[in-house]
């Protein structure tokens, strides 16, 4: 749903209260999968409305993000890379 890019769904991912959750397995997965799709939706919230940023930054993706900057798997840097993007471009 949140790939979509539909504003008003990463409302309702916030609203249910799955942030933490995101943050916990995009940090601690023992599945390569999962851990990017957590990244994945963390960095999608992140690109949304201001307070969609600021959910996600309250959550602590923002230091999850950072930590993975160093993983060996690309594609988790690659997502980790455009995290921070969209936090930095809305936090300008």
């Amino acid at each position: 749903m949140v790939s979509t890019g539909e504003h008003s769904l990463f409302q309702e991912v916030i609203d249910i209260g799955i942030l933490p959750c995101l943050v916990k397995l995009a940090r601690n997965s023992d599945n390569l999968q999962i851990e990017h799709e957590s990244l994945s939706v963390l960095s999608n919230l992140s690109c949304g409305m201001p307070s969609h940023t600021h959910a996600v930054l309250e959550n602590g993706a923002l230091d999850i993000f950072l930590q993975k900057l160093s993983s060996p798997i690309q594609k988790i840097r690659d997502q980790a890379v455009l995290g921070i993007g969209n936090v930095g471009s809305d936090s300008i």
